[in-house]
């Protein structure tokens, strides 16, 4: 009788918390949170360099930024004389740029 009660509530109560767990860890995984874009500070590309930091290009107020963010703290890193050109699909080219850059800073 007991086991039915179990069988009947139980597990799928327990399914469903673990699907809302799984949906959260994969929303956070692929970022699917993230605002639209909308406002005077616009997330232009976004690479995570360690598990705890990541660089992030920013534009506010038509200026682009490089900033690393960590969970501790923000630090603006660069700002950028030029613009990052945007690539067919209208993102930015973040790492062709960076690669022209060091490349630059090579010769």
């Amino acid at each position: 009788m007991a086991m039915d009660y179990f069988l009947q509530i139980g597990l799928p109560l327990i399914g469903i918390v673990g699907l809302i767990l799984v949906l959260g860890v994969l929303g956070k995984r692929l970022n699917l949170a993230k605002p639209l874009g909308s406002g005077p500070i616009k997330v232009m590309a976004s690479v995570p360099v360690s598990n705890q930091v990541k660089l992030c290009l920013i534009e506010v107020g038509g200026q682009q930024m490089l900033i690393s963010v960590s969970g501790q703290q923000t630090n603006c890193l660069h700002t950028l004389p030029e613009r990052v050109p945007q690539s067919e699909s209208g993102t930015p080219d973040f790492s062709r740029y960076m690669q022209n850059l060091l490349s630059r800073n090579d010769q």
